[in-house]
């Protein structure tokens, strides 16, 4: 298969001592097809000339120019590459042997995603890891989400114009991101330091962000409309830019101006006056002391704040409770979403262990996650209604802190809320056993195989039987709210009740076999590996589901209550094994409750849940055969009953 040509283009203006390093590294890549460009920007000084003189290397060509500056450079260089793709590289940077690689493989495989780049490592006056922010097209009114060394397509370069010589004092790169995003480009980040940046004394780049608001406008200048239509979005994060700088006093006049100096407008800004003045507000709430002077701006501020609102399609909802090994894959998980228009909301549960750390960590590095903190362990129910409650997503996704969400699960129903607008998505996912760190089969729904589109479940009992656990479905929010659908306090499956009541409620669910999640099994201290700790909740757990059914025709109870008895008795068959003499305790209760909801009928009528335990538990039959016949004779027919059942 041939590979799509790769043009590096590396302007130089008096970097000669570096320059051989910077070419080596490009030379020293695992992907071949590729050119390298030396733009010489009118060099001057005596070493780059001399380097410039005698420099050789296979795929390389230099073209020379008069100094006119590194946009000019680069644009000269772009228009003589041969390359589809092509790769701005500064002089005195260096790229990984397998960056070039990896990102035409993505260019390759998405027509929608246009610029491909990376984390990058600061090397010379600084030694550590610069963090890029995941793509984020409203991010990127308001900051250079990315690096210059970022792979693009020639022919978008083309459509937009390529650097724009207004941007000649700094910022050029970003200017050019806003362009190719204004006509629909994508970006995508690659998680990993593939770039090494040379920091060294007063660069071009730490001038550009002394001048950050001169810059800042000159870009604002060149995309009215874009700004315009977005400025709402923007106002907040660049108050948080300007309030080191300007005292308190003339604040709201300064910023103000900044805008209407942008736009020359004094219309246009007025449309986005109640956003800038609630924006504000908050801002003056947070970062200053009460006294005379903010108490006299606040009493100024408009009483229209209400205009201002962003709106992500998405809430992910992660609840986190001493998951330090985990917590990162998960996180990783969702800021690197192929699409980006989310939100992540954290809630520390009252963590022991290094958990809030590593979410302060993430949040510093995505302006998407919000952290918030229970000051005592409220369980897992609870916890999702903390992050509910301060939603502003279309849709809400509860993600568990120890799994983890496929990478373009959210791009994929985006497409499904775009073409149907359901009230639940219930999506496939796949099972990962942290003991034998294997992959389990794909899940897959009963009940669904001649349907397209959306149905109402309530009238499918077969894919109702799948009733279980929240993470596995998109709901949306309005549908929530409007059912005044919330979680429960109980400690243990928290999201039956949750689920049920949503299942019942729904009138547009849509059923996706692709799998977008993965499911962390076998976890040591996990809840559900715990559950006979919460035995004694199991009653009320289980009249909790059934008043919620009670409404309801017989078929869809005894459907749901079937798999609701068929956990009481496993949990009870735990209990049994790992703690004989607590079981002894809740022997009477037990009997009594299961006799009342007639519990071996239901055994009677599905054996599946034994089955299942027969996997996790392999002398559960036996150990079932011993200690009911002491503890509960009123089970042991149905036990042997399921003996003679799968060993026949």
């Amino acid at each position: 298969m041939t590979q799509t040509k790769v043009s590096v283009v590396i302007p130089c203006y008096n970097y000669g001592q570096y320059l051989s390093e910077s070419v080596d590294s490009v030379l020293a890549s695992d992907y071949e097809n590729i050119e390298i460009i030396v733009v010489d920007d009118g060099s001057n000084d005596a070493e780059t000339l001399s380097v410039l003189e005698s420099f050789s290397r296979p795929k390389t060509r230099i073209i020379r120019q008069s100094n006119q500056g590194v946009v000019a450079a680069r644009n000269n260089g772009i228009k003589e590459a041969a390359g589809e793709y092509i790769l701005p590289l500064d002089a005195d940077d260096t790229i990984a042997p397998d960056f070039i690689r990896k990102a035409v493989e993505i260019l390759d495989a998405h027509s929608d995603i246009g610029i491909v780049y990376s984390d990058f490592q600061l090397i010379g006056e600084e030694n550590n890891i610069a963090y890029t922010t995941v793509w984020n097209n409203i991010e990127l009114l308001y900051n250079n989400i990315c690096i210059n060394t970022s792979l693009f397509r020639k022919k978008d370069w083309e459509k937009v114009g390529g650097y724009k010589a207004e941007m000649n004092a700094g910022y050029e790169d970003w200017e050019f991101w806003v362009s190719l995003s204004e006509i629909g480009v994508k970006g995508r980040k690659i998680p990993e330091a593939l770039v090494c940046y040379r920091m060294h004394g007063e660069s071009r780049n730490t001038i550009a962000n002394k001048n950050f608001f001169e810059n800042f406008k000159k870009i604002m200048k060149l995309h009215p409309d874009l700004y315009i239509d977005n400025i709402q979005y923007i106002i907040f994060p660049v108050l948080l830019k300007l309030m080191p700088y300007i005292p308190v006093g003339i604040k709201l006049t300064y910023t103000k101006r900044l805008f209407k100096n942008a736009f020359f407008s004094r219309t246009i800004f007025k449309n986005a006056s109640s956003a800038f003045e609630y924006c504000l507000k908050r801002v003056i709430k947070k970062h200053f002391k009460k006294d005379t002077s903010t108490d006299r701006i606040i009493s100024n501020i408009s009483a229209n704040s209400h205009n201002y609102q962003d709106n992500p399609l998405v809430s992910v909802i992660i609840p986190v409770y001493n998951v330090e090994k985990y917590l990162a894959q998960c996180l990783d998980s969702v800021v690197n979403q192929t699409y980006s228009n989310i939100e992540i909301i954290c809630i520390d549960d009252a963590s022991e262990d290094n958990s809030v750390e590593i979410l302060k960590e993430y949040a510093s590095k995505d302006a998407r996650i919000k952290v918030l903190y229970n000051q005592k362990n409220l369980g897992l129910g609870l916890t999702r209604n903390v992050g509910l409650n301060i939603a502003r997503g279309e849709y809400i996704h509860f993600v568990d802190s120890d799994d983890w969400v496929k990478l373009d699960a959210y791009e994929k129903l985006k497409e499904i809320i775009d073409k149907y607008r359901p009230q639940m998505i219930n999506f496939s996912f796949q099972s990962y056993n942290e003991k034998t760190k294997c992959y389990e089969p794909e899940f897959v729904y009963k009940g669904i195989e001649n349907i397209n589109g959306c149905f109402r479940p309530i009238t499918n009992t077969e894919f109702i039987d799948n009733a279980e656990a929240v993470w596995k479905v998109l709901y949306s929010r309005k549908f929530l709210q409007e059912n005044n659908i919330i979680f429960t306090n109980v400690p243990i499956h928290e999201d039956t009740p949750f689920y049920v009541e949503c299942l019942l409620k729904a009138e547009r669910l849509y059923v996706t076999q692709q799998p977008l999640y993965y499911y962390r099994t076998k976890r040591t201290n996990s809840l559900i590996d715990n559950r006979d700790k919460f035995f004694d909740r199991y009653f009320s757990w289980y009249e909790m589901v059934e008043n919620i059914l009670k409404d309801y025709n017989e078929e869809i109870y005894k459907t749901v209550m079937r798999r609701m008895c068929s956990s009481c008795i496993e949990t009870y068959n735990i209990l049994l094994i790992k703690n004989l003499f607590k079981a002894a305790r809740y022997y009477k209760s037990f009997r009594e409750f299961s006799i009342n909801k007639n519990f071996t009928k239901y055994i009677r009528e599905d054996f599946r849940f034994f089955a299942a335990n027969l996997e996790q538990y392999p002398f559960l039959l036996y150990t079932l055969k011993i200690y009911l016949r002491k503890y509960c004779p009123f089970l042991l027919n149905s036990v042997i009953q399921l003996k003679k059942k799968l060993f026949r």
